[in-house]
């Protein structure tokens, strides 16, 4: 297998011994975009997983409620959504979710991506009128055996958004029951609060939950679980000695991720790329070094930072799962630079 790559600081390509078949691997364990690649759980993720599961599962009676999963920018809340999507999807009960489209969510987008959410075609021109479908929607599965559940990713709510859910969650004047609906709010650290502000809402709250950033176990769990999903099981590492990233490496992109999950497979993606591109069996200390001082991993400031350079490491891979026999193993310019 050939990787040929373009560095910063060499502009002509370099034929090198695959890092990935040295090691066995398949495919690429960290690709661009953190949300893709395999799911790897983690224990402070799954924990609040099972919170919400439990209370989805605990409410027979129906009552409206709210949970609120909060997390930074790169903290798995996405990932989190569509675990909870998978196992609750047996469940006889209506699912919508509203995802996180990137676009500005306006009150009247909020509510047109909920009614579509849950099967529904907005014809509302106003707020009100709008609600009035989504509640609509929601009434007509009253008697199904368990409530429609509504799960918005991004939920970095205004207060007239808030008061929308209220709105919702809460039976209007003249209607004697409220609507029975659960809602799960995936949205940043700062939520919580601004639902604490809300009598109405804190009443209907039912769980509450902070995603905690990485420590160091979790870290090397979350990088080793992605390159044991897509390691030749056929293929130890026998030909190369210590783990394919570093524990210093590790240590040292964690901290520039400030345990941001997101943040620390951005920066494995570029480290990797620049261990290919230097000749190396291992991402090192000193590969972990110049990728953090390239990229701020954090948050939505790593995906900038990631379009931007990106095609300054220009690296392009073929994975069969093997080296080529023949290809010669050049060596590193960064050692030889050491020397």
């Amino acid at each position: 297998m050939t990787a040929y790559a373009v560095t910063m600081r060499d502009s002509s390509p370099v034929r090198t011994l695959s890092l990935y078949g040295a090691v066995g691997l398949l495919d690429d364990p960290f690709p661009r975009d953190p949300q893709a690649g395999s799911y790897v759980p983690l224990t402070r993720q799954t924990t609040v997983l099972a919170g919400v599961r439990d209370w989805l599962g605990s409410t027979g009676d129906g009552a409206p409620g709210l949970a609120v999963v909060a997390g930074e920018a790169g903290s798995g809340k996405t990932r989190l959504l569509e675990q909870l999507v998978l196992a609750i999807a047996d469940d006889d009960r209506l699912i919508g979710v509203v995802p996180d489209d990137g676009a500005r969510r306006t009150d009247a987008h909020l509510l047109r991506s909920a009614i579509v959410s849950l099967g529904g075609s907005p014809a509302g021109r106003t707020g009100l009128e709008l609600t009035n479908e989504l509640r609509d929607i929601l009434d007509a599965h009253r008697e199904d055996s368990l409530p429609p559940v509504l799960l918005i990713d991004n939920a970095a709510l205004t207060g007239s958004q808030l008061e929308i859910l209220r709105g919702v969650l809460t039976a209007p004047g003249a209607t004697p029951e409220p609507t029975r609906v659960h809602i799960v709010l995936f949205g940043p650290p700062a939520l919580p609060d601004r639902i604490a502000r809300r009598r109405a809402l804190v009443e209907r709250t039912r769980f509450i939950a902070t995603i905690p950033p990485l420590d160091v176990d979790a870290a090397r769990m979350l990088l080793g679980g992605r390159i044991d999903a897509v390691r030749d099981r056929g293929t130890s590492e026998a030909n190369t000695t210590g783990p394919f990233i570093r524990d210093q490496a590790l240590t040292i992109m964690l901290d520039a991720s400030n345990g941001s999950p997101g943040g620390l497979l951005a920066l494995a993606h570029l480290a990797v790329r620049e261990a290919i591109a230097t000749g190396q069996r291992h991402v090192d200390a000193l590969t972990a070094e110049a990728v953090t001082q390239v990229v701020p991993a954090q948050g939505e400031e790593s995906q900038r930072a990631l379009a931007s350079v990106d095609p300054v490491i220009q690296t392009r891979l073929s994975l069969p799962g093997v080296d080529d026999a023949d290809a010669p193993v050049s060596a590193s310019r960064r050692r030889g630079r050491q020397r």
